[in-house]
C-alpha cells in the first residue's frame, strides 16, 4: 500500500492521463474517482498516513490542507469510503466529496466541475478558488 504524492498543479493533466489510459486499456474497470477532503493542516504525518492507506496506483495532490486523491478503478462509493477512513484516522470531519468518471463527467473539465458543484452543494465549499 502506497499512494504517490504529486505537485498540485499536475492534477488536471494526471486526471486526463488516467481517463485516457483506463479508457484505452481497462474496459472492464472503466471508473475513476476524484476525492476531495480538507484537513486543517498539511504535515508530514498526514502524508505518511495517506501514503500508507492508499494503493500503489492512487495519487495524492495537496495544497494548504486541501487534498485531492485520484483513485483509478474506484467508484464514488469507494472514494467516499476512503474519505470516511481519513476522518476516522485524523479523528475530525474532513468534508469529503467525490466525483466519478464517467458517471459525473466524460472528461477532466466536466469531472472537476462536478466535484466543485458537489462540494458547493453538500458542504458550502468553494473549490473553484483552490482548483489548479
Amino acid at each position: 500500500m502506497s499512494g504517490h504524492i504529486f505537485p498540485f498543479e499536475y492534477l488536471p493533466a494526471f486526471v486526463r492521463h488516467e481517463i485516457g489510459e483506463i479508457d484505452r486499456y481497462y474496459e472492464e474497470q472503466r471508473r475513476l474517482t476524484v476525492l476531495y477532503f480538507h484537513l486543517d493542516q498539511d504535515t508530514a504525518a498526514i502524508h505518511a498516513e495517506l501514503e500508507g492507506a492508499l494503493r500503489e496506483c492512487d495519487a495524492i495532490f495537496h495544497r494548504h490542507g486541501h487534498f485531492f486523491l485520484v483513485l483509478p478503478g474506484t467508484d464514488k462509493e469507494g472514494g467516499l469510503h476512503v474519505g470516511g477512513m481519513m476522518a476516522e484516522a485524523f479523528d475530525r470531519p474532513v468534508n469529503e466529496v467525490a466525483a466519478s468518471w464517467p458517471e459525473d463527467g466524460e472528461d477532466e473539465p466536466s469531472l472537476m466541475a462536478a466535484l466543485v458543484e458537489y462540494a458547493r452543494h453538500h458542504h458550502a465549499l468553494d473549490l473553484e478558488e483552490i482548483r489548479p
